[in-house]
């Protein structure tokens, strides 16, 4: 089941959330599956410092709707000891205004190896979730617009995250590039 090209059907759509529920529940077989076809076509943005006490896009949806199955940082180089609260946001391609795609988490002496996951609750509430070296597989499913995916930071910490980014087009000609 090849999920580029041409638009995604709601029936593509019913297949990829029942391969991605498969592959929660621990009954799909990623050797058979293969994990592009459970989360989508994956964008890398090759490692890059913090924005410093401001908001800087990470990735550029343009085209239209996509389907975002999972977003994963990286701590490439060791973050800075000093509080700095982050967050990732929407940027809306049609001028509304940003939207927080998880709550702050402060990120302050996070060591090489800490991955970041920003995490729905059952509450509606998204929470960024750090662990070093390990992160649940977790489902996220959220429809954005065209716009940015920004990462925000309170402070000017030094330090380097590589982030990933999986996704279906929704639109025809929906796509993610790295910024």
């Amino acid at each position: 089941m090849p999920l580029s090209g041409g638009p995604f059907t709601r029936r593509r759509l019913a297949l990829a959330i029942d391969a991605l529920d498969q592959l929660m529940s621990g009954s799909a077989d990623l050797g058979q599956v293969g994990l592009g076809a459970v989360l989508g076509i994956m964008v890398s943005r090759a490692t890059a410092t913090l924005p410093q006490t401001t908001t800087a896009p990470i990735f550029t949806i343009t085209g239209g709707r996509v389907l975002v199955n999972m977003i994963l940082g990286e701590v490439t180089t060791v973050i800075q000891t000093q509080a700095n609260n982050t967050k990732l946001e929407l940027d809306p391609e049609s001028g509304a205004a940003n939207s927080d795609i998880c709550a702050n988490l402060n990120i302050t002496g996070d060591i090489v190896g800490t991955m970041y996951q920003p995490m729905s609750s059952s509450g509606g509430a998204s929470a960024m979730i750090d662990n070093l070296q390990q992160v649940l597989l977790v489902a996220q499913r959220r429809v954005f617009a065209a716009g940015d995916i920004a990462l925000t930071c309170s402070a000017s910490n030094t330090g380097s995250i590589k982030w990933d980014i999986w996704y279906v087009p929704i639109d025809t000609g929906a796509t993610i590039v790295a910024v």
